[in-house]
């Protein structure tokens, strides 16, 4: 996580964290959001972190609840991480969701240990899978259609079509339409990409998701390139584990972004981590900036 920090030094911010904030009513979490972090590719002796967040329900904040370090991110690792959580107090059973990313290390141990949860995979990370794919298939279509000297403009063009349009000033979806209509095949997998975060925005019911999703197949599947191709068939794949959200009406819990704040966090603690001489006073500031203790004002 950064390259700069030792082992010991890493050891000491994750084990900050260890607890359950003092309050019971947090052993009670309806949500529960978990991320985990890569280790710096420089150092070979750096491990990863793996963090969850909470909320006791609709209405409240996410708290921290628990960070260990791991030296893998596999399966096994995430089993050791929810088992802890749960040793530390967590009750298992009034978990309702449990929301990652799309990694295959979590459908086990979510299973395994939250038997009353659904597993949803964020949908920030299925968009940017799609847009991945998308930036594949324009870079091809530029290569196959476009002569040289055309190809820098469409390239500009592409970082258009990646973002979302509500994002698009007037003057750049002018643009992105004229180019539309010139290139169909473009046209027709920026729609679909535009159409599947369509349906994460505003559909609010189990049997509109499915029609959407219908739909979506229906239109697309013929008319769209083999990179793109891939997209919608990970869309599809995905789709059930996607719209748990919707399952379980906690619609403010579609993606990992509370996870994920998380880990800023606690990246950030780590840089400033050479303010703190005392290996207490810096535990401490860690307890005071995630809620598991409260500041006395002086």
């Amino acid at each position: 996580f950064g390259g700069s920090t030792s082992t010991a030094s890493l050891y000491n911010w994750v084990q900050a964290c260890n607890l359950l904030p003092a309050s019971e009513d947090n052993t009670v979490m309806q949500v529960l959001h978990t991320d985990e972090k890569h280790p710096s590719k420089k150092r070979s002796n750096t491990q990863y972190v793996i963090a969850s967040c909470g909320r006791a329900d609709k209405a409240s904040k996410s708290v921290a609840l628990h960070a260990n370090l791991s030296k893998s991110n596999d399966a096994d690792a995430i089993e050791e991480h929810y088992k802890s959580l749960i040793l530390n107090g967590l009750d298992p059973l009034k978990v309702l969701l449990v929301v990652t990313d799309m990694a295959s290390i979590y459908a086990t141990a979510v299973a395994k240990y939250f038997p009353n949860a659904l597993h949803q995979h964020c949908v920030f990370h299925l968009i940017q899978q799609i847009n991945k794919y998308l930036k594949v298939s324009l870079r091809k279509h530029r290569q196959e259609h476009l002569e040289e000297g055309n190809r820098k403009a469409a390239h500009q063009t592409s970082f258009l079509l990646l973002k979302g349009q509500e994002h698009l000033t007037s003057e750049e979806q002018e643009e992105v339409a004229i180019f539309c209509e010139e290139h169909p095949t473009v046209d027709a997998e920026y729609n679909l990409k535009e159409d599947i975060r369509g349906l994460y925005a505003t559909v609010t019911s189990l049997p509109q998701a499915i029609a959407y999703k219908d739909m979506i197949v229906e239109r697309y599947t013929e008319i769209i390139s083999p990179e793109m191709t891939k997209a919608l068939n990970c869309f599809v794949k995905n789709f059930e584990q996607s719209i748990a959200y919707i399952k379980t009406g906690f619609f403010l819990d579609k993606t990992n972004n509370d996870a994920e704040r998380l880990m800023r966090n606690i990246k950030h603690t780590q840089q400033i981590h050479y303010f703190f001489r005392k290996s207490q006073n810096y535990i401490n500031s860690i307890r005071v900036a995630f809620g598991l203790v409260t500041p006395i004002a002086v």
